[in-house]
């Protein structure tokens, strides 16, 4: 489990499909942030209503939640618990990846209205969590929200 202390504002961008769009994504978030911004980088997927996936690419706000990039939407993700896989030599197990969210979207206490979120801690260390409802069974309101 990991517990995310506050709510963490991120600036992303859409990938035009996935998982194809994945990897442009992330060159075209990089291409719009100053050079050397070294912010540890985020990817958000979540299923639409006709089976799509709507991949995001993005990374935490540097400034006090007013910082806007050109090209980049805000999405917030909520503080709370989250259920989650560390993945060393992620890049190695990328095959890897879909079975393991396969998994936490089996938790009992899923919160599906929050995205999965691959969270890229080095080069080698991935934290691919779900947010999970807690406290009363009655479901959390808090959940990733783009505003």
């Amino acid at each position: 489990m990991t517990e995310m202390k506050k709510d963490i504002l991120l600036l992303t961008i859409k990938a035009e499909r996935f998982p194809e769009g994945i990897q442009r994504a992330f060159d075209e978030l990089r291409k719009r942030l100053p050079d050397g911004d070294d912010r540890m980088p985020y990817g958000l997927s979540k299923p639409e209503k006709d089976g799509t996936i709507v991949y995001r690419a993005g990374v935490e706000s540097a400034g006090t939640g007013s910082e806007e990039v050109p090209g980049l939407e805000p999405v917030y993700l909520k503080k709370g618990t989250y259920a989650s896989v560390m993945v060393n030599d992620w890049q190695k197990k990328i095959h890897l990846l879909s079975g393991i969210f396969e998994k936490l979207l089996q938790h009992p206490q899923l919160d599906p209205a929050t995205p999965c979120i691959e969270l890229y801690k080095s080069r080698t260390e991935l934290v691919c969590m779900v947010r999970i409802k807690t406290g009363n069974g009655r479901g959390d309101p808090q959940n990733a929200e783009r505003r």
